[in-house]
Parts: C-alpha cells; structure tokens; sequence
C-alpha cells in the first residue's frame, strides 16, 4: 500500500517545489551547486584543449644539415641517391624539424624526392611513404632539399633522390658551352 501511495504522491506533486519555505529554484544551495559544476566543467572542457595542442617548448623548431660528409648518404647508381638503405638504420626525425639535404648531383636540381618514415630506427616492415606534415619537401635546388617534419611526433626517416641526368655544371667533360651572346642558336 505504501508504494501505491508514493507513486500516486509523485504523479500529482506539484512541479514547484518548496524546501524550508522557499521556492526550490530559488534556493541558495541550488545556485550553488550549479556554480560549482559549471566551474568543473569549464575547467575540464579547458584543460582537454590545452593539452590536445602543442605547448610550452615541445614543438620549436630545430634545422640541422646532413649529406655534406661524405659518409652521409650514399650514390645507389649514377642517378640515384638515398640517406640510407631500407634495411639500415634511419635518420633522426623529430617534431619540428628540418633537414637540409646537401645531394651530389653535380649541380643539378633534383627529379623527384620521396621520404619513408617510421617511428622505429630500423623500419624493416613498419615504414609508410610519408604524405601531409610528416614530411614536407621544399626549397628544391641544385644539390638540395630541405626535408621538414612540421608534427608534434618523433620519427625516423629515409630519404631518396633521383637525378635524370644531362651535363653535370662540375664536371668540365659534360658542362655546356658556353653561347655566344651575340649570335642565333643553331
């Protein structure tokens, strides 16, 4: 009987509510409550953001070089070059950084470049061709790329270039001669 009685109570209770004489929506405590958990989710809701982003000093970028040594990289053939083999142990590539890539290509600006990464040194099975922001190719010239990781993530990296060929400016055998300012071309 008594839980007929409490169900029957809670249908007809009236939808204003009054606790010590005071209209329930009117109460101190119920502003308060609603303060504080205002305040807990502001500050949850604030906290996710800053920590989803980039802070502090963990994303500064950083430029270093690599190929100007001549253990640095290796010539695959003629025409081709790569920072390392796919089997060997890869390049440092850490959030924020760019490298730039001195290439022995004569004087010549690169074909095509295509950079592996990986999050392990030794990629044997766990590489992708990295598309987007883990590695950015730019400022294309003679003898060299800049290869740029503009993440937050560290990688390692593989680099390879390839020349198409034609006259080598260093080598005097197959540089161009020089035109006659003067006269038509043949």
């Amino acid at each position: 009987m008594h839980a007929a009685r409490r169900k029957a109570d809670a249908v007809n209770r009236p939808k204003n509510r009054y606790r010590d004489g005071v209209k329930t929506s009117d109460h101190p405590l119920a502003w308060r409550r609603a303060a504080v958990l205002g305040l807990v989710w502001a500050a949850l809701g604030g906290g996710a953001v800053a920590v989803s982003a980039c802070y502090g000093r963990n994303c500064e970028g950083v430029t270093r070089t690599y190929g100007l040594d001549a253990s640095e990289g290796r010539m695959v053939d003629d025409d081709a070059w790569e920072s390392s083999p796919a089997d060997g142990e890869w390049l440092p590539f850490p959030r924020q950084t760019s490298i730039i890539v001195t290439l022995p290509f004569g004087g010549r600006t690169p074909y095509a470049v295509w950079g592996w990464v990986s999050a392990q040194p030794t990629a044997n099975a766990s590489a992708t061709l990295g598309a987007g922001n883990t590695n950015l190719f730019s400022s294309w010239g003679p003898n060299r790329v800049v290869a740029t990781n503009d993440t937050c993530s560290d990688y390692y990296i593989r680099i390879a270039a390839l020349d198409k060929g034609g006259p080598r400016a260093d080598d005097p055998t197959t540089a161009p001669e020089a035109e006659d300012a003067g006269s038509p071309p043949p």
